[in-house]
């Protein structure tokens, strides 16, 4: 949001196995459609911002490729929207009760908090060689210096199941005198139904070892120099 007018710059649906990870989920921005699919916590993500050899048109990517630990990041909560408030316990502070109201038809309670980003930015900068992105941690700090990633409004809407319903955060992001409020606003539905997840046909898949530069083909970084 800027000077009152809100525009979507990202739309993520699909569905999630919380207890296995697997996923299938749709991104649509302006501009690109991209699909992401997990299976076994192998990720394999379809994208036309992507050149892949062979004429592929999924990329697969382990954690081993990212250099991420099968473990979840200390410090973060479960991520699990079926634990209520430990879904995000680690990050928050001074979780409050707002009344009673309605989400997608359940009946859920309203509380607000301030969320702690720090422990993630920090394990994404981790991640930055695994990548191939050489501006992704120049991208972290200088976020960083401009929104206070320590305390960032949340909210999240809890049923009398302990599941969240919503969870919704802001950034107010400031640059050059203007600030923009950057929104993330997720609503979880249909607890309990099976996640099924198509794993791609091998022949249409590139290992992200044959793509080393996978990830910054994505976000339009130019090639470094030699």
């Amino acid at each position: 949001t800027i000077d009152g007018q809100s525009v979507d710059i990202l739309d993520i649906a699909g569905e999630t196995d919380f207890g296995t990870g697997d996923q299938n989920l749709v991104m649509t921005s302006p501009t690109v459609r991209q699909l992401l699919r997990v299976s076994n916590q192998v990720e394999y993500i379809s994208t036309p911002l992507m050149h892949l050899p062979h004429g592929a048109h999924w990329l697969s990517v382990t954690r081993g490729d990212l250099g991420r630990s099968p473990q979840p990041i200390a410090g973060m909560g479960s991520g699990d929207p079926s634990s209520g408030l430990d879904f995000l316990a680690a990050d928050s502070h001074g979780a409050t009760a707002l009344g009673k109201t309605t989400v997608d038809g359940a009946a859920v309670t309203h509380y607000k908090f301030v969320l702690d980003f720090t422990t993630l930015t920090s394990a994404l900068g981790q991640g930055v060689g695994k990548l191939g992105m050489a501006n992704l941690q120049s991208q972290i700090d200088q976020l960083s210096s401009m929104t206070n990633l320590r305390h960032v409004p949340g909210e999240a809407w809890i049923d009398a199941s302990n599941r969240v319903r919503r969870f919704a955060f802001t950034l107010a992001v400031t640059s050059l005198g203007t600030t923009v409020d950057e929104r993330t606003d997720i609503h979880f539905t249909d607890f309990g139904v099976p996640v099924v997840v198509r794993v791609p046909d091998s022949h249409d898949v590139a290992p992200f070892s044959s793509v080393p530069d996978a990830f910054r083909q994505m976000l339009g970084e130019p090639a470094p120099a030699v």
